[in-house]
């Protein structure tokens, strides 16, 4: 049940959160995390949520300049260590989506940003992917304390 592995998340945030997220920056979890080890299941998520936005005849939201207000980002999360993640999908409700779980707590170091074209989000749009790994010293650190 213990995984060690990449794992996906698709989420939306506005720009200004965006920013906080710069290379070799770290960030700790501070709750549960639902990830995907498909990473095809968190792109089908994002696209889904697109078609009910088309469906329900409303475009992305944007500002006065034309920029959108929230944007799509795909984490990758890089995991090391057993403590860190769990594989859930036998116990998930949704038990066809290859869930893992992050632990609360997890410190992670930005490695990569990269911006993505993807042909089903509207003109101008793009997804950003953000590329995160497991610190080791922070997991060192917690084992002592423990």
């Amino acid at each position: 049940m213990a995984f060690i592995g990449s794992s996906y998340r698709v989420m939306q945030i506005n720009c200004n959160d965006l920013k906080k997220y710069q290379i070799n920056c770290s960030l700790m979890t501070k709750s549960f995390l639902s990830s995907s080890i498909d990473r095809k299941l968190a792109e089908l998520f994002l696209f889904q949520k697109e078609c009910t936005e088309e469906q329900m005849k409303r475009s992305s939201r944007t500002k006065f300049d034309g920029t959108f207000i929230k944007l799509w980002v795909m984490c990758v999360y890089k995991i090391k260590h057993r403590r860190t993640a769990l594989h859930i999908e036998n116990c998930s409700q949704y038990a066809n989506e290859g869930e893992i779980l992050i632990m609360p707590y997890t410190v992670f170091r930005v490695k990569r940003i990269d911006h993505i074209k993807l042909s089903d989000l509207e003109e101008g749009q793009t997804m950003t992917e953000i590329e995160l790994e497991e610190c080791d010293q922070y997991f060192n650190i917690q084992i002592q304390d423990t």
